[in-house]
């Protein structure tokens, strides 16, 4: 299982709602000091001149200097759009068409993200009926990939000294495959 943080630790809720206690205090009585006016005679007030600590006492303010004016672009010397349409537009086109290869991209993504979500469900069966549906339909595409998740399928289901040293293996030689953090986690850390 893995380590949510430091913050689920018994001891830390109470120590964390002491800090938010602290700094929200700190804040309400700084801002009702604000509220009331200059901060300065208020502690003057409240201690006489020689209690006072000279960092204390707030400096004389500068006087706000002048914004700078700003600088306008200048006209264009013809306008943007003259109507005119470039040569090769077709206005019934969509800009941005869903193409054949979109629609492999989809499709491929749909197969490997699907049996990682049957991974998370432990439906094992499903996730390696998608990995072969992957494998069939596209042979030469992200075989990285279907091994990780044949892989990680193997080590969640009968973890073995066998599935683990084929883990690792594939942990020490793909090291681009985004699936070496989720074989590390359920193969290689365990036991």
């Amino acid at each position: 299982m893995d380590d949510p943080g430091p913050l689920s630790r018994p001891h830390s809720a109470p120590r964390a709602a002491r800090v938010a206690l602290l700094v929200g205090g700190a804040a309400l009585l700084l801002g009702a000091a604000l509220l009331q006016g200059d901060v300065e005679p208020q502690l003057l007030r409240a201690a006489p001149a020689r209690d006072v600590p000279r960092v204390m006492v707030a400096a004389p303010l500068a006087e706000p200097k002048a914004a700078p004016t700003p600088i306008v672009p200048k006209a264009l010397s013809q306008p943007v759009s003259d109507g005119a349409v470039p040569a090769g537009f077709d206005r019934t086109r969509h800009a941005h068409p869903i193409t054949a290869e979109h629609l492999r991209l989809y499709r491929e993504d749909d197969l490997l993200g699907g049996a990682w979500q049957a991974l998370r469900r432990r439906d094992f069966q499903t996730a390696r009926q998608l990995v072969a549906a992957h494998q069939a339909e596209y042979p030469d595409s992200k075989a990285h990939m279907d091994e990780g998740l044949l892989l990680l399928a193997d080590c969640m289901q009968s973890p073995s000294a066998e599935h683990k040293a084929r883990a690792q293996a594939f942990y020490d030689s793909k090291t681009y495959s985004p699936l070496r953090r989720r074989l590390r986690r359920s193969c290689l850390e365990l036991p």
